[in-house]
Formats: structure tokens, C-alpha cells, sequence
């Protein structure tokens, strides 16, 4: 059928109440199947929709056989390079996921994985292997990043003394921060810098909280300049509704982190460790589709960042002349516009600094940007090159937050 998907699964032994699962008691099937529902799965079970690299692809007998799972940083390059010059016999047992373990070989020939290593040229991240003989699954796995980073650095002021309800709240993100940045290191470490930034604006939400819980011996910090220290002091509206608006912003970069750990190391080497909460891929997860929203959330903010327009408008543009014809509507001539843009003050803007936010995919909120936030639709994993739910919209979504 045309329309139909490999879906590759693991069965889990329901009268097996261990933990943790033993290797044994998982069975490892592929179906080929337009739904879920339709594997007819009868156990419990984690999936994951795979795609083969060639259409005649070839399966081996999966009671028999090993499946090679790598997380490259650039998957799809690799996957080219090994289309370009792989053997056909490779090339048919290669398939590629959504996950962070993207590139999948399976195959009973030992000779495939010598080949794909040789053509790569480019050592993995990570590399899990599960061995199938007679039925009975051995898991082995190495980690090949090295983290690199003082921990030390990462310092979270102390809010000791801060009432109860908002120390818990500040706890959360204290270890939100701590499960998730050694696992950011080692899978996705080009997203360090996003995380030391989150870290840093909390650090001046919580320098405010400090302060205005006790603003009578406690120094001003510098962020609340619009503000008097006598007026802080003796205006308790005020200080109510900043100390709401700070914690609303904590908690919305709370309830961030647990979408965006999930969704970017679920499925992670081990894979079996982290189980996804998008559940139609639930044993593999969506790591890659969240690298790709990565990196186009980071070349737009990087592009705002190196030529920030508002810097132009206010510095440059006052003196700028008006555009010919532009008196003249509807009858004007647009030939030299191209002359009057604002590309023409580019070299003499200062860059900024970036303040990159948390990208992660939603069904409930689709295209939406907040303050730290950037989401893109559930829908977009799954028919993300059509138009109705193109990445691309995400382009629109970010313009927001750069307007305010």
C-alpha cells in the first residue's frame, strides 16, 4: 500500500514486573503499516516510524541480525555521503529516524558496519548496537563526547531566603538545569551557550525576587533602574506585580525544560533509558526534527543579532531620505528602492548579544513564540514539507518577540 510506514518496535513482556527490563524479555519487530494500530501490537510496546534509504530495501531475518543505531551531528550529510558511495548491499539495509540516533543499520553481515564506518569519515557521537541471536537481544553502547566544562561555572544565586513557595519554584529549574545539562553536553553541546544564557536571566530574576522580598536592607539591583529604591520600598503593588511577573517566568521556563529534554534527548543513547513523550515515537523519539528547529531558530536570532535593525531605525534612519515616488501612489516608480535599504548601514551596526530561546514542538500551542519560548506544530514532524505546517513559520513566530 502506498501509504503505508515501517514502524519499528520493541514488545515489552507484560507478566515482567522487574526493573530494570531485562534484555530478555524484550522481543525487536518491524511492520510495515499505515497506523499505529494497524502492527496490531498485543503487548506493550515503544515505536517509532523508520524510513529506508532506497526504496528496494531488504530486511534481514530481525530474530538474527544486529541493529547499529549513530547520532551524527549532520546525519543527512552522512546519509548522502553513504548514497553516494556505498555498496548496494549497504545502501539496502540503511533507514533513518526522526531521533537523535538518526542513521540505522540493520543487517547480519559484519562487513556492513566495516563498510559505513570507512565511508563516514566522521566519528559518531554516540553509537548503541543491539545484538539479536535466537531471539535473545544483548545491548551494547559507547559515548564518544567528552564533557569538557566546569561545572563550577554554573551558579545559580542563592535564594535561601525567599519564602517557601517561591523557593520551590526556583528549585524546580535548579534541577531542571542540573539532569539536563550533562546530557545536553554530550548529544547536542552547540546548544551549551542557549542554556548558560537561560541560566544567567534567571539569575537576575531571582537577584530581583531577593531584593524585593526585603527591599528596606537589600541594594537595588541595577535591572530594576525604572524604579526608585523609596518607591519599591513603600509600594507594595508594585512589588507584588513584579515578583508575579518574575515567578510566571520562571515557571514558563520551567514547564519549557520538560518539553524541550524530552523531546531533544529522548531516545538518546541508551535508548531505552528515556522514553519520549510524543508517543507515535515513543521508542526513538524526535532528537533530529529538534536539531533542524534548532538551527533555524538560531540563524534568525544570530541574523537579528549581528545587524539589529532597531539599532538602525533609531540611529541611522532619521536621516534617511523618503523613498522615490513614494508621494506619488499609486503611480511611482520602485526601480531604485533596492538603493534606500537598510543594508546600506550594516557595516557601521554594533552586533549584540543573542538571547536564544527553548525550541520544542507542541500539538496544543502549534506556532507560538513567548518570551524564552519558540514552538512549532506537532503536525510539522510528520508533514513538515507542506505547506500548511512548514517549519518556515516559525520565521513569523520570531519576528514577535523581535518586534517587542
Amino acid at each position: 500500500m502506498q501509504n503505508n510506514q515501517l514502524w519499528l518496535s520493541v514488545l515489552f513482556d507484560e507478566n515482567d514486573n522487574q526493573w530494570p527490563i531485562e534484555t530478555k524479555n524484550i522481543r525487536v519487530i518491524i511492520k510495515s503499516s499505515p497506523t499505529i494500530k494497524s502492527c496490531n501490537h498485543k503487548l506493550s510496546f515503544r515505536t517509532s516510524p523508520i524510513f529506508p534509504l532506497v526504496y528496494d530495501y531488504e530486511l534481514p531475518d530481525l530474530d538474527n541480525c544486529s541493529l547499529y543505531f549513530f547520532t551524527f551531528y549532520s546525519a543527512y550529510k552522512v546519509l548522502g555521503r553513504l548514497n553516494e558511495l556505498g555498496s548496494s548491499k549497504l545502501k539496502k539495509s540503511l533507514y533513518f529516524s526522526l531521533g537523535i540516533s538518526s542513521i540505522i543499520l540493520i543487517t547480519n553481515e559484519d562487513g556492513l558496519y566495516n563498510e559505513l564506518l570507512e565511508l563516514t569519515q566522521i566519528k559518531p557521537q554516540a553509537l548503541e548496537c543491539w545484538h539479536i541471536k535466537n531471539k535473545q537481544l544483548k545491548i551494547d553502547f559507547k559515548l564518544f563526547n567528552k564533557i569538557n566544562y566546569d561545572y563550577q561555572e554554573i551558579n545559580i544565586i542563592p535564594y535561601d531566603s525567599l519564602p517557601l513557595s517561591e523557593r520551590s519554584i526556583i528549585d524546580e529549574f535548579y534541577a531542571n538545569i542540573s539532569i539536563i545539562l550533562p546530557k545536553v553536553l554530550l548529544h547536542i553541546p552547540d546548544e551549551l551557550n542557549t542554556f548558560i544564557t537561560l541560566i544567567n536571566q534567571i539569575n537576575e530574576l531571582i537577584i530581583e525576587l531577593v531584593f524585593l522580598f526585603n527591599p528596606q536592607i537589600n541594594n537595588k539591583p541595577d535591572t530594576l533602574s525604572e524604579y526608585t529604591q523609596k518607591e519599591l520600598a513603600t509600594n507594595s503593588l508594585i512589588r507584588e506585580s513584579i515578583i508575579h511577573q518574575n515567578l510566571d517566568r520562571i515557571i514558563q521556563v520551567n514547564s519549557a525544560l520538560s518539553y524541550v529534554s524530552t523531546q531533544a534527548l529522548s531516545g538518546a543513547t541508551p535508548i531505552l533509558e528515556r522514553r519520549s513523550i510524543i508517543r507515535r515515537h515513543s521508542l526513538l523519539g524526535v532528537g533530529s526534527a529538534i536539531l533542524a528547529l534548532n538551527r533555524i531558530t538560531r540563524s534568525i536570532e544570530n541574523a537579528f543579532a549581528k545587524n539589529p535593525i532597531e539599532n538602525i531605525i533609531t540611529d541611522y534612519m532619521i536621516d534617511a531620505k523618503p523613498l522615490n515616488g513614494i508621494n506619488s501612489i499609486p503611480d511611482y516608480d520602485s526601480s531604485d528602492w533596492a538603493n534606500s535599504s537598510v543594508n546600506r548601514w550594516a557595516d557601521r551596526n554594533k552586533s549584540r548579544k543573542t538571547f536564544p530561546k527553548l525550541p520544542y514542538f507542541s500539538g496544543r500551542l502549534g506556532f507560538r513564540e513567548t518570551e524564552y519560548t519558540i514552538s512549532a506544530a506537532l503536525q510539522s514532524i510528520t508533514v513538515g514539507a507542506g505547506f500548511d505546517w512548514s517549519l518556515l513559520t516559525i520565521t513569523h513566530e520570531l519576528i514577535h518577540g523581535h518586534v517587542r
